[in-house]
């Protein structure tokens, strides 16, 4: 986005505060835009800030806080242009008004895709950069000398020629300049140069840290209000399954147990206490429905049958997909190739596993029209619109508050919680909380889309690939969510098949992808497509290298035209001292482009006496772009490394009938502390102009680093997700030593 026309923003016409006294107002353009500042005695130089008499800095962070760090990342980045001291700073969740929206998700409030601090960057450098220019102005006009011989130093306007400071607080207390005003304020304020930053770049406490250490952090399933009642859900064996009889009198016969409420695919118990709830959903006696509200194709749903349908779509040229991908002449590749190799890859449904367990609260008003949500919620503009789908009124009617989260990884961006607690709080005319147990979202949740790969590789006689044909065929969470859309994008879903384009100059390509509907609600999980699809690409591309006789490192060196590729697999390779180990080491590279960042990966693994694989370290070289806060950067990357080791080796949702094989969290065996591995990030320094996407990109590389590993110790490829199915199966029943 260019400076120009960035500037017609709706920020960046804010007007000022009245003074020392009086209430702060910001206006767009021509509409006004609630802030959270009205009750900030000081100066508002736009929508994001506020400067109090006090000298406290009041930044409006629009980007949920899931446990990432963006409640002090995006703060960080105005706080730089503006030349706030940042121990004065503090910060505040905006209301819903779409001039906060993120500009990479059309100014909706979704924080999701690592897109935070790469779509907040333009907007908040240019806020604080605006905020400095009034201060400075208005210091200026104050002492009667120009703006250019004035300059800042954090919380403080300083005229060195003169020997005399102001703290901001004593600014903010002047009347202060419009930034419509004077002529010095008019077009986008100059932003600091990248040598100038005090901030950026440095890793200062979170700010939200004391607080979560000491307990005073409040998360969804903290809130009370006045009323509040508690719902407990009661669902059928099948994802969708409707009520068709329901028996509630040992339910209502539980104490504390004040009324059941039908929805349209599970029955809830409403009391006035957790404890009660559970007890009279336990006491309901339902039938449900055989198939669900999905034409009854989820009922009769096996996963590992799928797997084998969809590996049979794979492989059938006259199955047409949705074309990510066409470059060169394919089929004269192919045809000419001296060597043809191809591999089939088959991966599991996963689930979340957040740790805050699913929740959302509701409160009805205004005869029933109106609606307060408060929630842990990762997008506001989509839990507004199921608010106001659910209780079928204007969306202008819906108020959406976002809490603290803890963990979300996707889940909580359709936020079916949020619905049932406005149908529930709509049928009562209570305040209604509704909380999921963990085990009622592993059997009820959202997975991530099962799917089966073929990838193809044309080799002419020096081993290098010059033809490469990889085909996804899988569900879609676009076309779940959003049908029209992704009939329009003529059956598109970019996160189904993020990371299948890769970064490899290969000469002529083909990539493909197939949708084949599950009725199983697939949903977003952290890195969504590319937890699979980058698997496929770095083994198949380990199994070239073998083939061809080629150093794992160098085969893939010799593809890579971008210099930030090859410099993160130099690196994470020299961490690993790869090439100082035998030829046997139990050691797997990977490599990925992911959300605008190069990450590399180098796993080590551990077979033991017994076949049990673990994985004790980890190894990663990230160029991330610009890292604004780069203890919270390697934070994202180890977390999302331990998350992908944990799906990598043992972590899978099987359905039969339409049931998932899960009852609880004991049937979904996540990494246990024991099983972490030691895990070394590596940041490196990056020549981008503004920062890359973190919060996935630890999850593509880890389960080919960890399958290549496997390979180079024990000479067997694993195909399947995740491994330890692979691992049970006997060396003997594996084609090619590939299962």
């Amino acid at each position: 986005m260019d400076r120009k026309s960035f500037s017609r923003r709706t920020f960046l016409l804010g007007a000022g505060a009245a003074g020392a006294g009086g209430a702060a107002l910001a206006f767009t353009v021509g509409l006004p835009v609630k802030t959270p500042f009205a009750a900030i005695r000081g100066v508002v130089p736009n929508i994001w800030v506020a400067v109090g008499t006090d000298g406290i800095v009041t930044i409006a962070c629009p980007a949920a806080e899931l446990g990432q760090g963006a409640g002090t990342a995006l703060p960080m980045v105005l706080a730089e242009e503006l030349d706030a001291d940042w121990s004065r700073v503090r910060v505040v969740a905006p209301p819903f008004d779409h001039a906060y929206g993120n500009p990479k998700f059309f100014d909706r409030f979704v924080t999701a895709d690592s897109r935070s601090t790469a779509g907040y960057w333009e907007p908040l450098r240019a806020a604080g950069a605006e905020a400095r220019a009034v201060l400075l102005e208005t210091a200026a006009r104050h002492w009667g000398v120009p703006a250019a011989e004035l300059a800042t130093e954090p919380g403080a306007v300083v005229d060195t020629r003169r020997n005399r400071r102001m703290d901001y607080g004593a600014v903010a207390a002047l009347d202060p300049v419009s930034p419509k005003g004077p002529a010095s304020l008019k077009g986008p304020a100059p932003l600091k140069p990248r040598e100038a930053w005090r901030l950026i770049g440095t890793s200062p406490e979170r700010l939200d840290l004391a607080d979560k250490v000491t307990g005073r952090a409040r998360y969804g399933v903290d809130v009370r209000m006045e009323g509040l009642r508690i719902a407990a859900v009661a669902r059928g064996p099948v994802p969708g399954s409707a009520p068709v009889t329901v028996d509630d009198r040992a339910a209502r016969a539980v104490p504390g147990v004040e009324a059941v409420v039908a929805l349209p695919d599970g029955v809830a118990v409403v009391a006035r206490d957790t404890w009660a709830a559970e007890q009279g959903r336990d006491a309901l006696s339902v039938t449900w429905s055989d198939g669900g509200t999905d034409g009854g194709k989820a009922a009769g749903y096996d996963s590992d049958a799928a797997l084998r349908a969809f590996a049979a779509v794979a492989r059938d040229p006259a199955r047409q997909g949705y074309e990510a991908r066409r470059t060169g002449d394919v089929a004269a590749a192919f045809a000419g190739a001296a060597r043809v190799l191809e591999a089939e890859f088959a991966s599991h449904h996963v689930a979340h596993a957040a740790m805050e367990p699913m929740n959302a609260t509701a409160r009805v008003h205004t005869m029933g029209l109106g609606v307060d949500v408060v929630a842990p919620m990762q997008a506001r503009s989509l839990d507004m619109r199921l608010a106001a789908r659910a209780a079928k009124t204007a969306p202008f009617m819906i108020d959406v508050t976002g809490t603290l989260v803890g963990g979300a990884f996707g889940r909580r961006v359709d936020n079916d919680a949020s619905r049932d607690a406005v149908l529930i709080a709509k049928a009562t005319g209570l305040p209604v909380k509704v909380v999921r147990r963990h085990a009622d979202d592993l059997t009820h949740g959202q997975y991530r889309p099962l799917a089966a790969q073929r990838l193809r590789a044309a080799l002419d006689a020096q081993g290098r690939i010059v033809g490469w044909s990889h085909r996804i065929v899988a569900d879609s969470v676009i076309a779940r969510l959003f049908p029209d859309r992704f009939e329009e994008e003529k059956h598109l879903d970019q996160t189904v098949i993020d990371g299948q384009e890769h970064a490899y100059a290969i000469p002529s390509q083909h990539l493909d992808y197939v949708r084949e509907d599950t009725g199983i609600p697939v949903g977003f999980l952290r890195g969504v497509g590319g937890g699979f699809t980058v698997w496929a690409i770095e083994c198949f591309l380990d199994e070239i290298a073998a083939v061809a006789g080629h150093d794992p490192l160098e085969f893939r060196l010799g593809m890579l035209p971008d210099a930030p590729a090859r410099r993160v697999l130099t690196e994470a390779a020299s961490m690993a001292g790869w090439g100082n180990r035998p030829p046997n080491a139990p050691l797997g590279l990977a490599y990925c482009r992911f959300r605008g960042a190069h990450i590399a990966l180098v796993a080590e693994v551990d077979m033991g006496r017994t076949g049990d694989l673990r994985v004790p370290k980890v190894w990663a070289a990230v160029d991330a772009g610009i890292a604004v806060h780069p203890d919270a950067v390697r934070a994202q990357v180890e977390g999302a490394i331990v998350m992908g080791t944990g799906m990598a080796l043992r972590e899978a949702v099987v359905f039969r009938n339409g049931v998932p094989q899960v009852e609880s969290l004991a049937d979904y065996p996540i990494l246990g502390p024991r099983d972490v591995p030691d895990i070394s990030v590596r940041l490196i320094p990056s020549d981008a102009g503004q920062p890359a996407g973190v919060g996935e990109i630890g999850v593509p590389p880890t389960a080919p680093a960890i399958g290549n590993a496997v390979f180079a110790a024990t000479g067997r490829r694993l195909r399947q997700l995740p491994f330890a199915g692979a691992l049970a199966t006997p060396r003997s029943a594996c084609a090619g030593n590939a299962c």
